[in-house]
């Protein structure tokens, strides 16, 4: 019978394993959140043709902040050893 704690080391998401690199194009999301979410009167939406709201404005900052902040780090933010 194993405890939660030693079972922990056969989990992918807890190891040093983890592929370090995302499901999307980073700057491809600034650009679209920047020239296509953004609304004239202030707050962000989904798409053009939707209009602004606080759940897509949420979501695409999110996303912005994720896509500034990956650059140079791996996983859970610690610093990527393997760049230069």
């Amino acid at each position: 019978q194993q405890d939660s704690a030693s079972s922990q080391g056969d989990d992918p998401w807890l190891s040093d394993n983890i592929p370090s690199s995302l499901l999307f194009d980073t700057p491809m999301l600034e650009r679209y959140i920047l020239l296509c979410a953004q609304d004239v009167q202030g707050g962000l939406r989904d798409k053009p043709s939707k209009s602004r709201d606080f759940y897509h404005t949420c979501y695409n900052l999110s996303g912005f902040s994720v896509a500034r902040h990956y650059e140079d780090k791996t996983h859970y933010g610690h610093e990527d050893k393997t760049k230069l």
